[in-house]
């Protein structure tokens, strides 16, 4: 273990140290301003600074300036205070010391703590392997939902997507394309777990939605072999909510498909609700291919003003008081907001304003189609 022991002169720490310790670089009184410059060179393992006999706080100073540094910020020190100074504790916690010890400094006590703070420092190592690992996966993932979501090959105006992830990274996943016939499918998904283990569906389960909806294959054929790739390779207890969506070429009906998924709800132009595409089946991954109910419903989009679909984190959602969302506030968020041609920010808006900066538990995806008078999307 490498240790740098700042102390006055008299090095009698330092000589108690070389009993314990393979390596002991010591730092004299006149040299503890430039601890940190020591610590920087040196890369010990831990360093000793004897608060009690540096004079005009100096050790504490020392201590300070060794935890601010990004380069020794993460070097466990010990700090050495006398007995009876009860000024100390409150330099001690300024400082920022990981550790202290009070005289009289003996041999055992001494390698007790020094086993303390090796052990805190294993720790940390690994918290900060783990912490480095993570981040590398949110990386992976993100950039796997992005090359997703640049496969759609156009852009369309009605369709909005929000989310809002329950800590680094989104699990929930919005889609679509055009069919030759000029029909919009919509994939709204919601995997469970975050990160990289969402990644690893949403890969399959997007590639049998591009690549069958530009054949032009029906909704239900779409479904039923997403179901089936899921089922193959996502373990037990993975699967993917999912509602799909397929709007005529002149926006006259609409077929819905929900598996696990709130109710898709359907407005008026209004802002009133006038139906709800509740779920009809189990989440797609879970059932095997035979038994899944991949049947679908088909609504009249006369008079529709809107189409709202949302996961569950979003009803869900628990503010501070431990109420939830709900459905009815979502209901009531959109007949605010209807007809001033921006939906998704009033629903937005609301959500937000309900969770008043709580973390949400689950993550939260909104998807918004504002359908416009005459059919006039393209």
């Amino acid at each position: 273990m490498n240790i740098l022991m700042v102390e006055n002169e008299t090095g009698a720490m330092a000589a108690m140290l070389e009993q314990l310790s393979d390596t002991v670089s010591n730092v004299s009184l006149s040299m503890a301003e430039d601890a940190v410059v020591q610590a920087r060179e040196k890369r010990p393992d831990l360093v000793i600074i004897d608060a009690a006999g540096l004079p005009k706080n100096a050790g504490y100073k020392a201590c300070r300036k060794l935890k601010l540094e990004d380069q020794t910020g993460r070097i466990p020190v010990l700090l050495l205070l006398a007995v009876g100074d009860h000024a100390a504790w409150t330099e001690l916690l300024e400082s920022g010391a990981d550790d202290f010890m009070l005289p009289p400094f003996d041999g055992e006590a001494l390698q007790a703590k020094l086993g303390l703070l090796q052990r805190q420092q294993a720790h940390h190592h690994h918290l900060l392997r783990s912490h480095t690992h993570i981040e590398q996966e949110i990386r992976l993932s993100r950039h796997m939902f992005e090359v997703i979501t640049k496969r759609q090959r156009e852009q369309v105006e009605y369709l909005e997507f929000w989310s809002l992830a329950a800590g680094r990274f989104s699990g929930d996943l919005f889609i679509y394309e055009r069919t030759p016939e000029g029909r919009l499918h919509a994939f709204v998904a919601d995997f469970t777990g975050h990160g990289l283990s969402a990644a690893v569906g949403a890969l399959p389960a997007s590639d049998a939605f591009f690549a069958m909806s530009r054949k032009g294959l029906s909704l239900r054929e779409i479904v039923t072999e997403i179901n089936r790739k899921l089922y193959e390779l996502l373990p037990t207890g993975m699967f993917c909510a999912a509602t799909l969506l397929s709007i005529n070429k002149d926006h006259s009906a609409v077929e819905i498909w929900n598996g696990g998924v709130p109710a898709v709800l359907l407005f008026d132009r209004e802002g009133g609700l006038k139906n709800r595409a509740v779920s009809g089946s189990l989440p797609l991954g879970i059932l095997p291919p035979e038994e899944l109910f991949a049947q679908t419903t088909v609504h009249d989009l006369s008079g529709i003003g809107s189409i709202v679909v949302c996961s569950d984190g979003l009803i869900e959602a628990h503010n501070a008081q431990a109420e939830m969302y709900g459905e009815a506030r979502l209901i009531d968020a959109v007949g605010q907001s209807s007809g001033s041609g921006a939906l998704l920010n009033g629903i937005r808006s609301d959500v937000l304003e309900f969770l008043d900066g709580i973390e949400p538990h689950d993550d939260i995806s909104l998807v918004v189609i504002e359908m416009q008078e005459g059919g006039g999307h393209g």
